[in-house]
């Protein structure tokens, strides 16, 4: 109740933040920066339904115009996708004519200019080189350099997102092509195939050859942008129902998590969006829904606070976002923030983006919602204000290496190579200008000379580069740039992106406390990186077997993925880690049979239902595993009649036994009371069955937690579970919950006592509780609680340390912190967040924080304090709320699921999805503030703090539940 009371005043508050300025439908976006301004360049019927966008080196604008997506029967536009030049020919700042570069194309998805000036496309299933030697605006011929074979055909989960890096190879992106099998060639007859894995990148030279695999575990990698560094981001454009979409740092062999073959929610176990799931890496950020094309700027033009950011569209959520970003060096990944450049009306649909020579920016415009051809389109043209314009200068050739625009730097540093003298400037802006962008430029335009034109120091200078205190992106450059030749004297000291280089690119050196240092990181760069140094044959034979003593998931991982196991071979590491206790092995185990169809595994995978420490995840990758085994259709949860059938083993672990009733409980399978009432009197998994019962949807439920509860024949655990159950009606169970207070156990009284607040209560129960505190003094403010819903007073919020002394030390009861973390009264943490699949996934899992809190070590405590005393101050990005304001003039407040279409689908703070009609929301935007209630500390004794804490800090010692636990 309280949480929805918080949540209205949140948009009681808020409603201020919608300005009347917002609420008249805007003709043109609005950029959120003063210094800059937006202009349209070009509408309809000039340009139409624009998808991809490049601006040559001499402005001119190219855009690819769509008349293939979704193209309804009557539409009458060209039989072909038409890429065309606009110009602005009056020079007024709008495109007045346009060229037809070239046409009949199928599903046109993107544009890109290679370095030399040649025009690269990207179509659904290819991608092509528009070569125009004499610059007449026609191409001269399409050059086929990719070709991708398949029969998946959906417009735009095929190939896209070309980028170019500084030594002008191609990056693009292959997305999840709905799971059809395919073959991806280059123009060697170099090939991929697959089918079903998710999506992908790649990279090859400027003519398609040598294609390599760079990255996977993308639905639609649908937009990628390379800097400076050579450092790759990308747009993961679809978060199934498992949102946000992602901004994706690209580490070279990385794993992002999705696969196609689990279905398109994202909520499969065994595919994870926040890299979650061994062997997988993380986001950097959240972006809006449906992001699209992606630049990193580096123009020049815009205030320095851009520089190096990334820039990108974002169709559903009617924006172009930017993300200022920054190196950790305790960090593997990339850090950025999240913020608005420019924001529009239901009808701005911004698809790609592009910068031009002048360092502005032009974005195509979808305008519709509408998948189908339409007829609209717009581009946009941001640039700086003519009054905030720098007057130009007149700058020297080696000053112009030091400019602000990559595109100066490129043709400036380009020229200077071809003269030693010129090469000698390139080096000494490598060894020490304060430019750091400017060196990689100049360490780009070296590398790609013959060998014998580099300086005789090149090793020496590169290696104290890569060592010395250079940004971090720069050291990477210099590290990756010397290959074998680099030979750190104390890699585990590097910031965390070089060590992770150096841990897959140099795995025959490392030693096997480097590798266990890395595998035992909380960074998952590092895991990874040291990860794929084992799987290495030569390295996981001489430290495999040592490693997987606490390792074994690692261990496991990389012998699927480097070791060219024997079937023997590999039947033997998957028994052991089925067999082990190891939770993560396990999953590794699941998955690889479940990936590969390893029918003959299934009887030592149906081992599991018989372990003792089966945890949630297992248990639900198991039951996806077996559907891949049985050729069946996977879903994300096991059937009710298969959940029925698996209760009805009387040989299933009680650990089995509890996640049947509790995903039963949580899938809305109606379990009989009568059953769950027999379960509990047996004996066997009376706590699993007892809490299936307190969580059970029927109010029937009622009169059975009462006589479970009043039974003094069952353990005072499952009897404490049975007086939380009866909270929900502690209005009509008040005589029956004050004489809980006569008990002889301090567990049961104090769950009686958390069951009053809000009740009304008379003469002589206030005479009660009155004695219980006289004879239970550690309870006294559990009884002031109940009397006046009331606590003494507290520490504020912003004094972490005072709450840290406040709770001391001391441990506090991990069972009934349990209790605490899922009671419906006090705490309620099991409104919002899930442990072990109970729960809800309003907010994060404190399971996914294990490892987070183990590394915290004995900081741990004040890290949750802090999380629970300040929940705004630390948002994920998918549990960044989202405030709707409706025509009704009503606020809402959720998190987002889904935003194409005619309609919103977000989640609310009680777990339920709502759906809002796009026609009638006014605005949307970003909350800052936590659906997570400030004050919820406030709710809790002392000893009921310490105790919620033990249950969190639990966690982190295991991903399994404690053994106390096993109900």
């Amino acid at each position: 109740m309280w949480i929805r009371c918080h949540l209205g005043m949140l948009g009681l508050f808020t409603l201020a933040t919608f300005s009347p300025a917002n609420r008249a439908t805007a003709e043109k976006p609005v950029v959120h920066d003063r210094a800059l301004e937006i202009v349209e360049y070009a509408s309809e019927p000039l340009v139409v339904t624009p998808t991809g966008i490049a601006v040559a080196r001499d402005g001119r604008v190219f855009v690819l115009e769509s008349h293939t997506h979704f193209r309804p029967e009557d539409y009458d536009g060209p039989p072909g996708d038409r890429v065309l030049v606009l110009h602005d020919r009056d020079g007024d700042g709008r495109a007045d004519s346009k060229t037809v570069f070239h046409e009949g194309l199928r599903y046109g998805m993107d544009l890109a200019f290679h370095p030399d000036g040649t025009l690269y496309l990207a179509s659904r299933w290819a991608i092509y080189r528009l070569p125009d030697a004499n610059r007449d605006n026609r191409a001269d011929r399409l050059e086929r350099i990719i070709f991708l074979q398949t029969p998946g055909d959906y417009p735009h989960n095929g190939l896209s997102g070309l980028a170019f890096d500084p030594a002008g190879r191609l990056y693009f992106g292959l997305g999840e092509n709905l799971g059809e099998p395919y073959v991806l060639q280059g123009s060697d007859g170099r090939s991929f195939s697959g089918g079903g894995e998710g999506g992908s990148t790649y990279r090859c030279d400027a003519l398609g050859r040598n294609l390599q695999r760079t990255s996977t575990g993308w639905w639609n990698p649908f937009g990628l942008a390379v800097d400076s560094f050579g450092r790759v981001f990308g747009t993961d454009n679809d978060p199934g129902s498992s949102p946000p979409c992602r901004l994706i740092d690209v580490f070279e062999t990385g794993n992002y998590g999705y696969e196609y073959r689990y279905g398109r929610t994202g909520l499969n176990p065994l595919v994870t969006w926040t890299g979650d799931l061994p062997g997988t890496l993380p986001m950097v950020s959240g972006t809006g829904e449906a992001p699209c094309g992606i630049v990193a700027y580096e123009g020049g033009s815009f205030p320095k606070q851009y520089d190096g950011a990334l820039i990108v569209g974002v169709w559903a959520d009617h924006a172009i976002e930017w993300y200022p970003r920054h190196d950790d060096p305790g960090f593997g990944l990339a850090r950025v923030d999240r913020r608005i450049l420019v924001r529009g009306d239901n009808d701005f649909r911004p698809v790609d983006v592009a910068v031009a020579p002048d360092g502005s920016l032009y974005f195509t415009d979808w305008v519709l919602a509408s998948y189908a051809l339409h007829g609209r389109g717009r581009v946009w043209h941001v640039k700086v204000r003519s009054s905030r314009k720098s007057p130009a200068e007149d700058v020297a050739e080696s000053d112009a290496l030091l400019s602000r625009s990559r595109d100066i730097r490129e043709r400036v540093a380009k020229e200077m190579a071809q003269t030693p003298g010129g090469r000698e400037k390139l080096w000494k802006v490598v060894r020490g200008a304060d430019h750091p962008a400017a060196r990689a430029t100049a360490l780009w335009t070296l590398v790609g000379l013959e060998p014998s034109q580099r300086p005789t120091n090149w090793v020496a200078v590169l290696t104290a580069l890569a060592e010395g205190d250079a940004p971090v992106s720069l050291r990477v450059l210099a590290a990756g740039t010397l290959g074998s030749d680099w030979k750190p004297l104390k890699p585990r000291r590097l910031p965390h992106r070089l060590f992770a280089l150096w841990l897959r690119d140099h795995a025959r050196e490392v030693d096997r406390e480097t590798l266990a240092a890395g595998l035992a990181s909380d960074d998952p760069l590092l895991r990874h990186a040291a990860i794929e140094a084992l799987a290495d044959p030569c390295v996981g034979r001489r430290w495999g077997e040592a490693l997987a003593r606490d390792h074994l998931w690692a261990v496991v991982l990389a012998a699927r993925r480097g070791w060219r196991l024997s079937p023997d071979a590999r039947r033997r590491w998957i028994t052991r880690a089925l067999r082990s206790h190891d939770a993560a092995a396990r999953l590794v185990a699941i998955k690889w049979i479940a990936d590969e169809r390893l029918r003959e595994l299934k009887p030592e995978l149906e081992t599991l239902w018989y372990s003792d420490d089966l945890d949630y995840r297992a248990f639900r990758a198991h039951w996806v595993c077996r559907q891949r085994l049985q050729g069946e259709e996977v879903t994300d949860w096991p059937s009710p009649a298969d959940l029925k059938k698996l209760l009805a083993n009387d040989q299933i672990s009680p650990a089995t036994r509890r996640w049947a009733w509790e995903v039963a409980v949580r899938r809305g399978v109606a379990l009989p009371i009568d059953q769950l009432t027999t379960q509990i009197r047996s004996g066997t998994s009376a706590l699993a069955a007892v809490w299936a019962l307190a969580e059970h949807p029927l109010p029937e439920r009622r009169k059975a937690l009462r006589q479970v509860a009043a039974d003094e024949k069952l353990p005072v655990a499952v009897r404490c579970v049975a007086v939380m159950g009866l909270a929900d009606f502690a209005e009509s169970e008040v005589a029956f919950l004050i004489g809980l207070l006569d008990s002889p156990h301090r567990a049961i009284v104090a769950e009686a006592l958390r069951a009053l607040p809000g009740v009304e209560l008379d003469a002589d129960t206030h005479r009660v509780l009155k004695r219980t505190a006289k004879r239970w003094p550690d309870l006294e403010e559990s009884v002031q609680r109940a009397l006046t819903g009331k606590l003494g007073s507290r520490p504020p919020a912003d004094d972490v340390e005072a709450w840290l002394a406040l709770v001391g030390e001391e441990s506090g009861n991990i069972e009934a912190g349990e209790r605490l973390f899922f009671h419906p009264k006090i705490a309620t943490c099991g409104k919002c967040h899930a442990v072990l699949g109970r729960g809800k996934q309003v907010g994060p899992s404190m399971s996914a924080m294990s490892a987070r809190l183990r590394a915290l070590g004995t900081q741990r405590r004040r890290w949750l304090l802090k999380q629970m005393l300040q929940p705004s101050a630390e948002m994920a990005p998918q549990y960044t709320p989202w405030l709707i304001r409706t025509t009704d003039g009503q606020i809402h407040t959720g998190l987002p699921l889904r935003k194409g279409g005619g309609a919103e689908a977000y989640l609310g703070s009680d777990g339920i999805e709502f759906v809002l009609k796009k026609s009638e929301i006014e605005e949307h935007r970003e909350s800052r503030t936590s659906l997570m209630p400030e004050g919820l500390l406030a709710t809790m004794t002392i000893g009921e703090l310490r105790d919620l804490i033990a249950y969190l800090e639990s966690a982190a010692k295991s991903d399994k539940p404690h053994e106390s636990s096993h109900r």
